[in-house]
């Protein structure tokens, strides 16, 4: 009998990830819909080429113009040579003759070279402007879209999509925006000569280029497709690799020997990644081949209608040469034009996601104008719910709670009842879906939700490991006010876990760096009230403070906490109903509604949630203190 499953890790059934949300229309795309596509996506990338540098785009698209102009010229003046040198017989006075067009040959080639290098290099110098200015716009977005919207799970993936991909395409995007207009011009300034030479060579080239542009664009489309089959599996190569390399497997990686097991998976994926790849470039040759037989028949018929119109003296020798190159320049351009069209449209999917996220953002983002309170002696809610966005179903149902300065009260409840939800719908993180929530009888409906934070600390359950020195993890990008943080880190008892640090507070907190340090889950939980209480807020949550505490430290921290509320309000969440005595009274929360309050005492005395929570835990590590049998 065996213990684990033959079925790879690679299989076929895996959820789709936010970042293949593409693969359908990419997977049937063709050439008419990419050009179709086209307008749009150009748009949009000039406007944010325009946002990032107006001067580089400028620069890159008028460099590229001129190095067409160029090339026309030096076309032009390569006819006048090579129709002086082969119209007569080779003399010095021939070669005299077209020495004046020659140099001019020799020196626009230069000058296009150059021209074309200083356009490369104002491209290279939009990309780093572009991507900054894309990150900047999505960090803006993402910090001013209201908390409950990173609960809805459309929403966030949406975002994702935009920061991990788009973020990545939108460089891409104008790049390639840039390069379709370098082909364009270089194709129309090839065409310009074969038209002024004769007529119908224009059309020729153009039907003579289209087995390579239909080539290019099969080949890049079946790539594409590949890339996106082989998305998930490439992400499970990555995680199995991360769990071999790791630092936060090593420890089971080792006690439980996975070495071979992953090695064996990884090289599952492997095999079928090289194998849908070598089937690619096989269909890849066929195609090529195809393209080049294609190509070969229509550069026949393109050089034997040249040979009809040079023998029937339609076209001279030279302008015929002229043709030739120009041919071969046409082909060229045309080649890099599929191909830069080819990547536009892949990039344009994602860089589409950013634009588009954008506009979402800036549309839920709050435009509050009503200022909020200077400060506040009482915050209540009355009757208040609230279900997250996207949803129907209310996590909290007609809660009326108050808590005023000078208390501390504790919110308790099972997993789920609403107790996070509730204290941050107090602080204005979240907004009421119904009742209000009062700061000294004024609703925050419609406040500046700024106004309403600068009042409020918060010590998170989750709380944020910075990689940042201690002092910037207590300050939190305020001005450090020296005394203010040794207070801060008394009273959370942080000081002691900083005094053991090689720097002190300049210590980084974060081992990935050189010279940083790693802090236990207690260390950091004390860090994380330091950060609070250096605030100085009036309105204090502490979501499960004490998690990760010895009994001593959480007692010290309590009792911190409970001289902090002598002047502010303090919401305490926890599941330790020992705390609760620290307490001036509880909320018991159940399936979102406030099912008792009162003093610890007083909920004993009931009988009800509470006492049975507590009876629960007094079982657990003994009998508690203050229990008195009902």
């Amino acid at each position: 009998m065996t213990l684990v499953s033959s079925k790879p890790l690679a299989s076929t059934d895996m959820k789709p990830l936010v970042w293949q949300s593409h693969e359908t229309v990419v997977a049937s795309a063709t050439t008419l819909g990419i050009l179709r596509r086209f307008p749009r996506l150009m748009r949009e990338a000039v406007k944010l080429a325009w946002a990032a540098n107006r001067r580089d785009l400028l620069l890159a698209v008028s460099l590229n113009l001129l190095a067409g102009v160029c090339m026309v010229s030096g076309l032009v003046s390569g006819t006048v040579v090579l129709s002086r040198l082969l119209s007569q017989a080779m003399t010095w006075e021939s070669l005299q003759a077209a020495s004046g067009p020659l140099v001019m040959v020799c020196t626009l080639a230069v000058l296009r070279s150059s021209l074309l290098a200083l356009a490369s290099w104002s491209q290279a110098r939009l990309r780093p402007q572009v991507e900054r200015i894309v990150a900047a716009r999505l960090a803006m977005a993402g910090t001013r879209l209201p908390l409950a919207d990173f609960d809805e799970p459309e929403l966030y993936d949406f975002m994702r999509l935009a920061k991990d991909r788009g973020l990545h395409e939108a460089p891409e995007m104008v790049q390639r925006m840039v390069d379709v207009a370098a082909a364009v011009i270089g194709l129309a300034a090839a065409g310009s000569v074969l038209a002024a030479t004769h007529p119908v060579l224009l059309p020729l080239v153009l039907i003579a280029s289209v087995p390579d542009g239909w080539a290019a664009a099969r080949a890049g489309l079946m790539r594409y497709r590949l890339m996106f089959q082989l998305t998930a599996s490439r992400r499970r190569k990555w995680i199995l690799h991360e769990l071999m390399c790791g630092r936060a497997s090593a420890l089971e990686v080792r006690a439980y020997m996975m070495r071979e097991f992953l090695l064996e998976e990884y090289d599952k994926i492997s095999a079928q990644e090289e194998r849908l790849e070598l089937r690619l470039s096989r269909r890849e040759f066929v195609v090529g081949l195809q393209g080049v037989s294609a190509r070969g028949l229509c550069a026949g018929v393109v050089y034997g209608a040249l040979a009809i119109l040079v023998g029937t003296g339609m076209v001279g020798v030279g302008a015929a040469a002229t043709a030739v190159i120009a041919v071969q320049v046409s082909n060229s351009s045309l080649r890099n034009l599929v191909g830069s069209a080819t990547s536009c449209f892949q990039s344009g999917l994602y860089f589409e996601d950013l634009v588009s996220f954008l506009a979402t953002a800036t549309a839920r983002s709050r435009r509050d104008e009503r200022p909020g309170p200077a400060d506040f002696e009482t915050i209540s809610a009355d009757g208040i719910g609230f279900a997250y966005p996207g949803t129907d179903s209310r996590v909290i149902h007609d809660v009326s709670v108050r808590v005023r300065k000078g208390e501390m009260i504790a919110l308790v409840g099972e997993n789920g009842s609403g107790k996070s939800t509730l204290a941050k719908l107090l602080a204005g993180f979240y907004e009421v879906t119904e009742g209000a929530v009062r700061w000294d009888g004024d609703d925050i409906q419609g406040v500046r939700r700024e106004d309403l934070w600068r009042h409020v600390a918060v010590i998170a359950q989750d709380y944020t490991q910075w990689p940042l020195s201690a002092r910037h993890n207590i300050v939190m990008g305020n001005r450090p006010d020296e005394d203010g943080l040794a207070s801060a880190a008394l009273a959370s008892g942080a000081d002691s876990v900083i005094a053991g640090l090689p720097e002190g507070y300049d210590t980084l907190l974060d081992r990935r760096f050189k010279g940083g340090q790693e802090l236990s889950k207690g260390q950091w939980q004390r860090v994380a009230a330091a950060r609070a209480f250096y605030r100085d807020a009036s309105l204090l949550i502490c979501d499960e403070p004490t998690a990760a505490m010895d009994p001593a430290a959480e007692n010290a921290l309590l009792t911190a906490i409970r001289e902090f509320a002598e002047d502010r309000a303090v919401i305490l969440i926890t599941h330790r109903l020992e705390a609760v005595r620290h307490c001036d009274r509880a909320y018991v929360l159940a399936h979102g509604r406030v099912a008792e309050s009162g003093t610890h005492d007083d909920l004993l005395s009931l009988g009800g949630l509470y006492y049975e929570s507590y009876m629960l835990q007094a079982r657990r590590y003994g009998r508690m203190p203050g229990l008195d049998p009902v």
